[in-house]
């Protein structure tokens, strides 16, 4: 995003961004994962959420930040409703609930990312859409008592690291105060 709409970006940011995308290759571990949709979707997806937030940021005053939301919504619905047909099962009232209850929050959040997208550069955001995985390992800890790997940890840790380095770094060059 950051080459197509030509924002600057030093080096010591471009590292920081590096290492937080390290830090999630070391928590989704590569190494171990079996190839197939439940691989491949999430890449798809942060594919359409990378152009996203580029179109965003690129028609920044031409679009409402709800036209965009309900925009992504739809096409996320589209496209990964059919996911559904593959291994179709009736679901039961508490699991639909549970479904709607996503959506909304799912929903809420692309909304604060278009936000986001539309007061700061793409570079400087990016590192912080990592951190969906750290809260990804809290969840399952709490709710699916899911004890977390080393590499869970440790990509958690560089992660955060790199997050709290660009924020750091925007104060000191002044782009945040």
């Amino acid at each position: 995003g950051a080459f197509i709409l030509g924002e600057k970006v030093g080096w010591r940011r471009w590292t920081a961004v590096i290492c937080g995308f390290i830090g999630v290759l070391i928590v989704i571990d590569p190494n171990n994962l079996k190839f197939g949709f439940a691989f491949i979707y999430p890449l798809i997806a942060a594919i359409f959420i990378t152009q996203r937030d580029t179109i965003t940021r690129k028609f920044l005053n031409q679009y409402d930040s709800l036209q965009i939301v309900f925009i992504t919504s739809l096409s996320v619905t589209i496209f990964f409703g059919f996911g559904i047909f593959l291994n179709y099962k009736p679901i039961s009232l508490e699991i639909f609930i549970y479904i709607f209850l996503s959506a909304f929050f799912v929903t809420l959040g692309y909304y604060f990312s278009v936000l986001t997208i539309k007061t700061a550069n793409i570079s400087t955001t990016s590192p912080f859409r990592y951190t969906i995985i750290i809260f990804g390992i809290i969840l399952g800890y709490f709710v699916f008592n899911e004890i977390p790997a080393l590499n869970m940890i440790l990509g958690s840790l560089i992660i955060m690291g790199s997050g709290i380095f660009i924020i750091l770094r925007q104060k000191k060059i002044g782009i945040i105060k």
